[in-house]
Parts: C-alpha cells; structure tokens; sequence
C-alpha cells in the first residue's frame, strides 16, 4: 500500500514527489554538463605559439591543437615546401600579431596553401597570403565555415576562384576587410574556362563586407567574384 503524506493541503503519493525530484536531479545534471563543457572548449583552451617559419611548423600545431585553441604565429614569413596545410573537424584560431603587423604564408608559387575542411570553424586574421598557384585548384579551398579578417590574397594563380574557393558544402563564411591584388584564374587546359579571379562561392551565407580588390582576372567573367548560389551579402566593397 502507497503511504499518503500532507504538502500544503494536498495528499500526494510519495511516489509522486519521487518523479518530481528525479526529473530535477535530471535537469540539474544537463545544466551541469552544458557548463561543464563550456569550460573545457573555451577556459581550458591553448594558445600555440609558431616559431618556426615553415608552412608544415603551422601544420604540426594545427594537428595538435583542440576545439577553443589558437594558433599564434610571429611576424616572419612562413614558407611553403609544396605541401598544402588542412584543418579537419576542428574549431580554432589563426591569427598573426595584429592589423598593422600581419604574418605572411608564402605559397612560394609551388601549390594551394590552406584547405579547411567539412565539420571545421575556422577564425583567420591579420595574415597575408601570397603567391598560392597551383593550376587546377585555390589557394585557400573552404568546405567548412570561416571568419576572415583584416587578411590581404595577392599574386595568387590557379583555377576558378583562384585566391579563395567555397564549395557547397560551405554553410557559413564572412569575409570581412580584406584586400584582393592581382590573383588569377588563368587555368587555360582543359576547357579554357574560369570565373571569379579572386573569390568563387558555391556555398551559402557568405557575406563580404568592406573589402577592396584591385587587378583580379578570369578567362570568362567576373575577374573579382564569381558568386553561384543564394544568401550571399556583399556590402562597402570596392572594384
């Protein structure tokens, strides 16, 4: 048999009361472990810090780092060997020291210089790429989501998009007070056709905001952008 006790007048069943503390102990324990982990991506988070000045020094912090983390690289340029940087399934930050002492990632006209892959968050700032080439494919080839920010592209050659590419898979990017100097889709094999000499974006929800682009060049159109899907936003540029 249920014994019955009194709370404010009202007979209830122990049992009851039983039901009501475990679904706040159930609660309790959610809020707990969403604080939990807010505290392990973000206050235990690590700032790496790049000495060398090497593209694969960059790629080697990239694989060690964690969801939060930061990559911090010096004032140097930091050369490529031929191989392309990725990042995949991760949420960091790249940046260089600040708006008026940027880093710079020389492509060394050798190939692609940074792919971000699917499921990644990407922050880049205060960096100059240069002189990524590589004739069938981008300098910076994106299928997860980024922030770029105060970032110059220049001397870039290669296929359609030359200094940046969005695939579709790309949900979500902002592009926000960057330059664009003399980048190329001049890909003349296969077909003799490229658009967007600077930027082609296949993906949605990319915004670019207060940026400049100067000489930028296609065989076909759009020597500066070549935007090929909805939810793009472009405003304060200049061509």
């Amino acid at each position: 048999m249920i014994s019955i006790f009194v709370d404010g007048g009202v007979f209830m069943p122990t049992t009851y009361k039983k039901t009501v503390n475990y679904k706040k102990f159930i609660l309790f324990m959610i809020v707990l472990l969403t604080v939990l982990f807010y505290f392990s991506t973000s206050v235990f988070a690590t700032d790496y810090t790049v000495t060398r000045s090497n593209h694969n020094n960059i790629q080697s912090y990239i694989d060690l780092s964690s969801n939060g983390d930061k990559i911090l690289l010096g004032t140097d340029a930091y050369a490529s060997s031929g191989n392309t940087m990725g990042i995949d399934g991760k949420n960091i930050t790249i940046k260089g020291q600040s708006n008026g002492n940027r880093v710079k990632l020389d492509g060394c006209s050798l190939y692609r210089i940074l792919i971000v892959r699917e499921d990644t968050t990407v922050t880049l700032r205060f960096i100059d790429f240069v002189n990524g080439s590589s004739i069938d494919y981008h300098a910076l080839n994106i299928r997860g989501s980024v922030i770029i920010e105060n970032y110059s592209f220049s001397n870039c050659y290669g296929d359609t998009g030359s200094a940046v590419y969005f695939f579709e898979e790309s949900q979500s990017a902002t592009i926000k007070d960057c330059r664009f100097f003399n980048n190329h889709a001049a890909n003349t094999g296969a077909n003799n056709y490229t658009v967007g000499g600077a930027i082609c974006s296949q993906g949605s929800n990319l915004k670019i905001i207060n940026c400049y682009f100067e000489n930028n060049t296609a065989l076909t159109y759009g020597g500066a952008l070549a935007l090929r899907n909805n939810g793009i936003g472009i405003r304060d540029y200049k061509l």
